[in-house]
């Protein structure tokens, strides 16, 4: 059971399941094991290329510019390393005022691996997955 980020079994979901954690609080999410998102606190996380694919000197810029798109605005950021099959980032997450709630990180990761993806698969002429389905949070 479990794995990091870039080699953890991928998660299914059962359709009309009942939560194994229905009293959690929002910013709580479940994968493999619990990640409860801390307000106010920086977080460090991991995410991997689908099966390690090097990324191009393209494709990396794409996900440093993908990764910048909502600072200031979902996120702070204080740190982004694009290596080339994995990005760290260590940012703090912002409080979205419409919803009065801070942004989760799924939502911000999902924002930064579904855009980069569609650009790089643009820019490449490619189809396919470029990202695993997970993350790691490594704080």
């Amino acid at each position: 059971m479990g794995g990091d980020a870039c080699h953890g079994t991928e998660d299914t979901v059962r359709a009309n399941s009942t939560p194994l954690w229905p009293c959690m609080p929002k910013a709580f999410y479940r994968r493999n094991l619990p990640h409860l998102q801390r307000d106010n606190k920086p977080h460090f996380l991991t995410f991997c290329t689908h099966l390690r694919w090097i990324l191009p000197e393209t494709a990396r810029d794409i996900v440093l510019g993908s990764c910048l798109h909502d600072n200031h605005i979902k996120l702070d950021i204080s740190a982004i390393v694009v290596m080339p099959d994995h990005v760290h980032m260590i940012f703090t997450p912002l409080v979205n005022e419409q919803a009065r709630e801070v942004h989760s990180l799924g939502e911000i990761m999902d924002a930064i691996k579904g855009a980069s993806a569609h650009k790089i698969n643009r820019q490449l002429g490619r189809t396919g997955k470029v990202w695993t389905i997970r993350f790691a949070r490594d704080s």
